[in-house]
């Protein structure tokens, strides 16, 4: 799944230390990977809130842009070809960037769509404003960023200059992967390969590529700037992340316990706070495996022939193997839903979707083991614009901007597939599916027929009928849900009618055919 408009949004929170104090050489103390930009402590009085850093202070500053630069170049091995800009932003020049950002409407119209998906899934609250909540983390907490339009960094006027030169070793490593690479074309082909919305046009069937390229190369990007933050933090004391690599675990374990420092991130849902903070604690932890086959393939190598998807991030004994996922077939979905529903979205859904869902409703011991067995996903939405979703009527257009969007999650029908290596981890993945819907609606009852049964009710509740024609039913609040596995795959029908229902099941995994009798001789 495409991880909303946070393509951009990581591209532009870095590393903030402004908060913290400075390490000292032998005992340097870098923050922990992934965690969120944090501001400044706030001003004791409006003297300390206004203070700007002086012109002798940025001149300083700006000094040491050449000097951490050539840093950067001789860790990375990427060679400068240019010296960068750089200039002194101030609050209003960040605000100004920052809405310029956000003017693109289709960015904010895919946020739109994304976040009631996100709801319909059960991975965001139904009443939580993405779009607010992403617009305070941009403005309270950039603190310093690389712009590869303008080939600038950016420093900040407000913030101490001593707190920001760890800053510029992430930043000034965007500036050498943009000088060798064309750090905006590289992201944006990834952006838009991932993106596949012309298929919900498709009158026929419809392949979901299992591709996650947007994501996949923000995470070497946001990786490889952390493995040089830290390096820098390092040096002083003659170590590197290469030859300690424990460090990264200590400090994984330490940004466990920060909440407390990062607000903001902490507020967040765990989906989306997985989200956020994916390019910079898995992708240096992807940096740091490549690493050990040494510079040029952690740096360069990977740059020139990126990971394909969050498998390959997640688990970087897959990347450079060859492992070839396939993608899903869907059937021809307008033909099949008829005129009672309107396509909405497409994407797939990747290794990092299904153990967030597990993190999340099953805990994180579940989603390590499990996710692991993930060999291909898919979702189509489609909105209902005619009759009822549980108890909404999907005919009504609410004025309010809000009951909108609750009408409109509640109106929205969801098919997701998802393959996995073997049958049993398809099931495991059915059953913990099941568990998840007594959390995500505000009602839930499996329609199991337990009747046949009288006597095993009363000692235990009967098998879930996963793998058989008609799969698990569930009623909800908002509609009925169809689990069903067939061997390796699990389609999941969320709150389409019966008749729909009844069509997207036989066209996604048709009965198949029982194996002929084997007569023994006479």
């Amino acid at each position: 799944m495409r991880t909303l408009r946070l393509l951009i949004l990581v591209s532009l929170l870095s590393l903030s230390l402004s908060g913290q104090e400075q390490p000292q050489p032998t005992q340097p103390t870098p923050p922990p990977p992934g965690a969120a930009p944090q501001p400044a402590p706030p001003p004791k009085d409006k003297k300390s809130a206004d203070r700007k850093i002086s012109d002798k202070e940025a001149k300083e500053l700006f000094s040491q842009v050449d000097q951490i630069l050539k840093f950067v170049s001789k860790d990375t091995g990427l060679p400068i070809k240019h010296p960068v800009k750089r200039e002194l932003a101030s609050r209003e020049k960040v605000r100004s960037y920052l809405e310029e950002e956000n003017k693109n409407d289709e960015d904010n119209k895919r946020l739109q769509r994304t976040a009631i998906i996100l709801k319909k899934l059960g991975l965001l609250p139904r009443d939580f404003d993405l779009g607010k909540y992403i617009d305070d983390l941009l403005e309270e907490q950039v603190s310093g960023y690389y712009d590869a339009k303008t080939k600038t960094v950016y420093l900040l006027d407000w913030v101490d200059p001593d707190s920001q030169k760890p800053v510029l070793a992430h930043e000034l490593t965007h500036a050498l992967q943009d000088q060798n690479f064309d750090l905006d074309k590289f992201l944006r082909q990834g952006a838009k390969a991932e993106d596949q919305s012309k298929e919900l046009k498709a009158h026929d069937s419809v392949v979901v590529k299992p591709d996650e390229p947007g994501t996949a190369r923000h995470a070497i990007i946001e990786g490889q700037a952390m493995i040089v933050l830290y390096d820098y933090f390092l040096d002083p004391s003659g170590r590197s992340v290469a030859d300690s690599p424990q460090i990264v675990q200590m400090l994984r374990a330490q940004s466990q316990q920060s909440d407390d420092k990062y607000p903001l991130m902490s507020r967040a849902p765990l989906y989306l706070r997985d989200s956020l903070i994916f390019p910079y604690t898995y992708g240096m932890d992807f940096e740091v495996a490549l690493l050990r086959q040494g510079k040029e393939k952690a740096f360069a190598g990977v740059l020139s022939d990126p990971p394909r998807n969050t498998r390959e991030v997640m688990e970087p004994k897959v990347y450079g193997t060859g492992e070839k996922i396939e993608p899903l077939t869907l059937p021809d979905m307008r033909k099949l839903l008829g005129k009672d529903y309107e396509p909405y979205d497409i994407g797939n859904l990747g290794e990092f979707d299904v153990h967030a869902l597990m993190k999340q409703f099953a805990g994180e011991k579940t989603a390590n083991r499990l996710s692991p067995h993930w060999r291909g996903g898919a979702y189509y939405a489609a909105e209902r614009t005619a009759g009822k979703a549980g108890q909404t009527d999907c005919s009504a257009k609410p004025a309010d901007a809000k009951l909108l969007e609750a009408q409109r999650t509640s109106c929205l029908s969801l098919l997701s597939e998802t393959r996995w290596d073997t049958p049993e981890a398809a099931k495991q993945f059915a059953e913990r599916y099941a568990s998840l819907l007594l959390v995500k609606y505000k009602f839930a009852q499996s329609l199991s027929d337990e009747s046949a049964k009288p006597e095993a009710k009363a000692e235990k509740a009967p098998a879930r009928c996963f793998d058989c024609l008609g799969g698990e039913r569930w009623m909800t609040d908002e509609g009925e849900v169809t689990i069903q596995q067939q061997g390796e795959r699990v389609l999941v029908l969320e709150t389409f009618d019966d008749a729909v229902t009844l069509k997207l099941q036989q066209a996604t995994l048709p009965p198949q055919s029982p194996p002929p009798a084997v007569h023994s001789p006479q």
